[in-house]
């Protein structure tokens, strides 16, 4: 069983790094921080397929749980995320309950699915028996929505009744933007939508997920329900420590002169 499958499993709070650069050194370093997972972004990311594989392992490697996102709910996407070793798939852009279930047909083996029969690194290349691996992975293999639209909203019934969804991530970005407000991260309408989905999905034990930023944020939403947090991006990070240092550094210049 993977660590993400785990703790989501046990209802465990779990926070994971964004990741949209392709570069394998934050995949480590934030395995070394201590995250627990990272999500390696192919669909807003400059990060192609290999590029993706290559950060796959890296996570693995140093235990953490490496989700990718697709760039969309379609068979062929998934099914590569898998085969190339991901714990789980971030899929976005649902917004109906046959998109939902175009998502997880494409990551479960029949009878649940028709995900494709080529797993490269789960069975280390054909060393290990691909049979055993395929009996086992519909229960590994870790199910992630992105709920991001008003549409998503209006059906999340619908789509929450859909068998085999194992989190519903919500994109807070692109929802309060659908639903008028953008970037208002603390309007009425935003705040509604979020309590209906996790009202929705807790009862069917579907996991909600939610950007989450700062202490503040989390002290805010997992007395709520919220147990999946994906926080800032490396990029962002990377560039608010470097104003914050070359900020401390000026001072030092202004103060001097």
């Amino acid at each position: 069983m993977s660590s993400l499958r785990k703790a989501i499993n046990e209802d465990q709070v779990v926070i994971g790094l964004y990741i949209g650069v392709p570069w394998l050194e934050a995949v480590e370093a934030a395995g070394y921080a201590g995250y627990d997972f990272v999500l390696i972004d192919t669909e807003h990311g400059a990060i192609d397929i290999s590029q993706a594989a290559g950060m796959v392992l890296v996570a693995q490697g140093l235990g953490i749980a490496p989700i990718w996102r697709v760039k969309a709910a379609a068979r062929p996407e998934i099914k590569i995320a898998l085969d190339w070793g991901a714990a789980a798939v971030l899929v976005p852009e649902i917004r109906t309950a046959e998109d939902a279930a175009t998502a997880v047909r494409a990551a479960r083996y029949l009878p649940e699915g028709q995900r494709g029969v080529g797993p490269y690194r789960p069975t280390r290349f054909g060393l290990d028996d691909t049979s055993a691996y395929m009996r086992r992975a519909n229960e590994e293999v870790v199910v992630c929505l992105m709920i991001e639209t008003t549409e998503a909203i209006e059906n999340i019934e619908a789509i929450a009744a859909v068998p085999g969804i194992d989190v519903f991530n919500i994109g807070p970005c692109d929802l309060s933007n659908s639903l008028g407000v953008p970037l208002d991260f603390e309007h009425p309408d935003l705040l509604t939508a979020i309590q209906r989905v996790l009202e929705v999905a807790r009862p069917k034990g579907i996991t909600v997920g939610l950007a989450g930023l700062t202490p503040e944020h989390l002290q805010k939403w997992i007395p709520r329900g919220v147990t999946f947090f994906e926080t800032v991006g490396v990029p962002d990070l990377l560039a608010q420590a470097m104003r914050q240092h070359i900020d401390s550094l000026r001072a030092v210049v202004d103060d001097s002169s």
